[in-house]
Formats: C-alpha cells, structure tokens, sequence
C-alpha cells in the first residue's frame, strides 16, 4: 500500500534531522553529552501539530509533550538519540519516536516532542 501522496498536502513544514556524530570526532564530549554532525542528515516535509499533552515515558512516569511530528521517510533511521530542526530554528528535544508501518513495511515516523 505505502504512502498515501494525498497526506502530502497536510505536510506544511520542513525538519530537519541531525544523528549523533560517530565517524572520526567522539561519540560524546568529555562530558557525556552527545556530540552531533553540523550538517543535517535528512531532509523532510512534515506535519507539526502543536498541542500540549502528556504520555508515559519508558520508566511509566508522565512526561510534558509539546507536539507532534509526523514525516515519511523510508530511507532514513530516527532514534530517540537524534536532533530535530524545527522550521523556526528550534531543536525541542525528542520525548519518543513511534514508525509508521502499513502492509508494505515502515512508510515514515511518528516523534513526539518535549518543552
């Protein structure tokens, strides 16, 4: 089945996704924090609905979500572990990271995002 282009429409915005450095520079600084690429790894047409809600985290606690994104995307990998781009500039941190599957297989995600 796949993706509908019909939902092409609704994507009114563009993120851009950022994965943590693991080629020649550190995984993480000193620090602990991770490190990432200064180059984006992908580029998408998404859908960014903004609406405060809470879910449940790994550890069963509630956890503040600001809103969601969803974007197709069969190419690219998105961890928990990644940075997204917001079209405003801003990189909320990712609460969770959902794939969307159909018959087919994966067809895009689903992040959640914190703030």
């Amino acid at each position: 089945m796949g993706w509908d282009r019909a939902w092409d429409d609704l994507m009114g915005t563009n993120v851009k996704i950022y994965t943590v450095s693991t080629g020649s520079t550190a995984f993480a600084t000193r620090y602990g924090v991770p490190g990432y690429s200064t180059t984006p790894a992908s580029t998408h047409i998404a859908r960014h609905m903004k609406k405060r809600h809470a879910i449940h985290g790994a550890d069963g606690q509630q956890v503040a979500a600001s809103g969601t994104i969803i974007f197709r995307s069969t190419s690219s990998t998105l961890a928990a572990m990644s940075k997204v781009e917001l079209a405003d500039g801003s990189f909320p941190p990712i609460v969770s990271v959902d794939t969307l599957t159909d018959s087919d297989g994966p067809i895009g995600y689903r992040v959640t995002l914190g703030w």
